[in-house]
């Protein structure tokens, strides 16, 4: 369990195991409620005493702080790589450049906007931004479950270490929760999750053959921008 805060938060817990984190895997959904719980405690707080806009701009900052990223980073990536032209050797090394190219950029640009815009939009609603991050989670142990493996890699050791028989229970718990936290809307939201990270999954095999741990990162940051959206438009 330690493995699996310190992989998902930057809050210290010791000593991290890839493949202990892997095996935990199933659990993402139960530590997106303790980050969701965090970053929406303190995102109320902030909506209650600042103008909404900067309330908005610190709680992106509040996530990130909370969450670190190395899932933003992996979005960025996968960016670069599914824009890159030709074949998936060449977009696996456009994926793994250290440089951030203009793919990247723009696309967290649009991303980072859009969840602002989100966050605005909820204005510190704590039960709101849960359903968001337990969706974001959903979404990237989906992609665990259904993606196929590299020989070596973080994408690699989650998929091949996961629990397969704990998968369904983990989407029924998030079923289950967001309807309880949301209703109709919190199951839509997971509904949007799970077809987010299938999309993810299928590009991910068609342009690198395989889901990296960038294209997990890539889901869950993407996820967690569909969830707002939709909860913003469902209200």
């Amino acid at each position: 369990m330690r493995s699996l805060v310190s992989f998902l938060t930057m809050i210290p817990t010791g000593r991290m195991s890839l493949e202990g984190a892997a095996r935990k895997s199933y659990l993402f959904p139960a530590i997106a409620v303790f980050i969701g719980l965090i970053v929406g405690s303190l995102s109320s707080i902030l909506f209650h005493y600042l103008p909404l806009a900067l309330a908005a701009l610190l709680t992106v900052f509040v996530l990130y702080l909370v969450t670190g990223i190395n899932h933003l980073d992996g979005f960025a990536d996968f960016a670069d790589g599914i824009y890159v032209m030709g074949n998936k050797e060449k977009k696996l090394m456009a994926m793994k450049d250290v440089q951030l190219g203009v793919a990247g950029f723009l696309s967290l640009f649009f991303l980072l906007t859009l969840q602002l815009f989100g966050f605005y939009e909820l204005a510190g609603d704590i039960s709101l931004i849960i359903v968001a991050e337990v969706s974001a989670k959903t979404a990237m142990l989906s992609s665990i479950y259904f993606g196929r493996p590299r020989k070596e890699g973080i994408g690699g050791i989650f998929i091949r270490h996961l629990n397969r028989k704990a998968y369904p229970l983990s989407v029924v718990f998030s079923i289950l929760l967001c309807f309880y936290l949301a209703r109709y809307a919190g199951l839509i939201v997971v509904m949007v999750g799970l077809l987010t990270s299938l999309f993810f999954v299928i590009s991910a095999h068609r342009g690198f053959g395989c889901v990296t741990g960038d294209v997990m990162g890539a889901i869950n940051e993407t996820s967690r921008v569909t969830a707002l959206l939709t909860l913003v438009f469902l209200r």
